[in-house]
């Protein structure tokens, strides 16, 4: 069995951890996994939903896959992959503010104590004024050159959010098979950065201690995808801007075509999709950052799922770059979809449709009849066999609080 990791990287990857969690819930995701984000922005809302639906998802699944707690059928994958993530600890901010001081490159790097020659070098590869001062508590505001810089200078053995991807590279030392899956935008700052940065850093460490085999590195790259309105007039300075995306995208797709020339470069990805959608989908707000920065699931997100549970269940990973695609330009459905575990693409559509009608059924019909309503239905088969000969009460305290954990589950989702 694979230990699996997923890394959603900037707010674009928190997103997609966030999807990739109601993916799991479909019964699409490996049998366990190791799940996180890489994230300056503490306070963003997407780090909090996702960190949120973790916890959630934690708790629905020890309710339903517990033996002796529940009579779910073992055949079905609702809820199989086993989350071994701390939802405390499921976020890696690279730069910690220190008491009052908000962190900045200047003082990341000592900026004042290094040479007069490494000054000027940082000087000339910086801004003085906007970026080797920019407070970076927030994000790093669609700057990838800030995050890789920060990003770098940060990443310890000895950090607990590392701690177990390491521990697993040395595992492969034995024989273990370990994937790493890696999913962020081209066109943000701390994505952006983070991606390729982690990447070969990891590419790196495999070298460093001498592993050739059985550890895979793959990852999802998001095109612009979305828009939103430009920032109001307070706003301006060093924010992101997303008329900017493409411009950012064209230059950034030539640095990784780089990274895939093998001949020059050392190999980063064993495999990569490339997700983008056209025309962009259009957000209603703007927000630099911080608790407000919550945008709503978007359908590319699905695909980037998609391709991690792909990449995970392979049993062999072929070299190469994927891209997304749909058969009618103007139209999208559910053979737009790609295959997973060498099935055929129904096999998405039926698990997402089976958990959509089990969040249905549940939070329409059974969770009123488990609760207020039981006594009225308590002669029909499906509550005496599963419920009553089982000797449950459903007045018990604990029994309500699990039906409403599930319920609020499936309302999320």
């Amino acid at each position: 069995m694979s230990k699996c990791f997923y890394i959603g990287i900037g707010g674009t990857g928190s997103k997609c951890v966030d999807n990739y969690v109601y993916s799991c819930a479909a019964g699409l995701g490996p049998e366990n996994l190791w799940l996180g984000m890489v994230d300056q922005d503490e306070g963003n809302g997407n780090v909090e939903r996702s960190s949120i639906n973790i916890e959630q998802y934690q708790k629905v699944r020890k309710i339903l896959r517990t033996p002796g707690l529940s009579d779910i059928n073992s055949k079905t994958n609702l809820f199989k992959t086993n989350i071994t993530t701390f939802p405390e600890h499921s976020n890696w901010p690279p730069l910690k503010s220190s008491g009052t001081t908000k962190p900045t490159l200047k003082n990341i790097f000592k900026f004042n104590a290094l040479k007069d020659e490494i000054q000027d070098i940082m000087s000339s590869l910086y801004h003085s004024e906007e970026e080797l001062t920019l407070e970076l508590d927030e994000g790093f505001r669609g700057r990838p050159s800030i995050g890789s810089a920060a990003i770098l200078s940060r990443i310890h053995e000895n950090e607990p959010f590392w701690q177990n991807i390491f521990n697993a590279i040395d595992a492969a030392q034995q024989g273990h098979i370990v994937k790493i899956f890696l999913v962020s935008s081209i066109f943000g700052g701390t994505g952006a950065s983070g991606f390729p940065s982690i990447a070969r850093l990891l590419r790196r460490i495999l070298e460093l201690r001498g592993i050739k085999d059985n550890v895979y590195i793959g990852g999802a790259l998001l095109l612009p995808y979305f828009s939103f309105p430009k920032p109001p007039e307070d706003e301006k300075g060093i924010v992101a801007y997303s008329d900017s995306f493409l411009e950012q995208t064209r230059g950034a797709l030539d640095y990784y075509g780089r990274l895939f020339d093998e001949k020059n470069y050392q190999k980063t990805f064993d495999q990569l999709y490339v997700v983008g959608w056209d025309p962009l989908i259009q957000l209603k707000t703007f927000a630099k950052g911080g608790p407000n920065q919550d945008n709503p699931p978007l359908l590319p997100e699905m695909f980037a799922s998609l391709a991690a549970s792909k990449f995970f269940s392979d049993d062999v990973i072929e070299d190469g770059i994927y891209h997304i695609a749909r058969e009618d330009e103007k139209s999208f459905n559910w053979q737009d979809f790609p295959n997973i575990n060498n099935k055929s693409n129904n096999y998405v559509k039926e698990s997402i449709a089976q958990f959509t009608r089990t969040a249905i059924a549940f939070k329409e019909i059974y969770f009123p009849f488990l609760t207020d309503k039981w006594t009225k239905v308590k002669n029909e088969s499906w509550i005496r066999k599963t419920i009553l000969k089982q000797g449950i009460d459903l007045n018990e305290e604990n029994n309500k609080l699990n039906l409403t954990t599930i319920l609020r589950y499936f309302e999320s989702y």
